[in-house]
């Protein structure tokens, strides 16, 4: 049966919903921490600070994080904070007048923080784990501390 002419489908009708936001229930479920659109290459994180010329944000600067540009990533306005010193950065508002800054670190040097924290972990594992507790000790001669040979553990 053939269609009347007054009920073809509109393409324009497709083509603006597709430039809309995607529609969130206002009772559903919903991450605002996520972050649409990640670069593969990097590793994301949300850093809490006063500003962004906290000493935080400097610190993970000089740690080799940097500011997420939001128009990159199709983030909601109501998160991006503008300014000309910095462009579009994102920006989250939490409860006690702080905010949460979106940054990212390149793999690499993600990886390169982890080993080093991982090998760490391990150096005091193995402090720990030592079969020898008094020779351990013996790199504080000349303090208070004494250890009786009693208080060895045995398997």
């Amino acid at each position: 049966m053939p269609r009347p002419a007054n009920s073809q489908r509109s393409t324009t009708t497709k083509t603006s919903a597709a430039a809309q936001p995607t529609r969130v229930p206002v009772g559903g479920f919903r991450n605002v921490l996520e972050v649409p659109n990640k670069d593969p290459g990097y590793y994301y994180h949300w850093v809490l600070a006063q500003s962004d010329d906290d000493g935080r944000i400097a610190q993970y600067k000089m740690a080799g994080y940097e500011m997420v540009d939001a128009e990159k990533h199709n983030i909601p306005r109501s998160n991006v904070f503008s300014s000309g010193q910095h462009g579009s950065i994102v920006r989250l508002p939490c409860k006690n007048g702080d905010f949460m800054f979106l940054m990212r670190l390149k793999n690499e040097f993600r990886e390169e923080d982890t080993l080093a924290k991982k090998q760490k972990v391990d150096e005091i594992e193995a402090q720990i784990m030592s079969p020898n507790p008094e020779q351990d000790l013996a790199q504080y001669k000349g303090t208070n501390h004494t250890v009786a040979s009693s208080t060895r553990w045995e398997d």
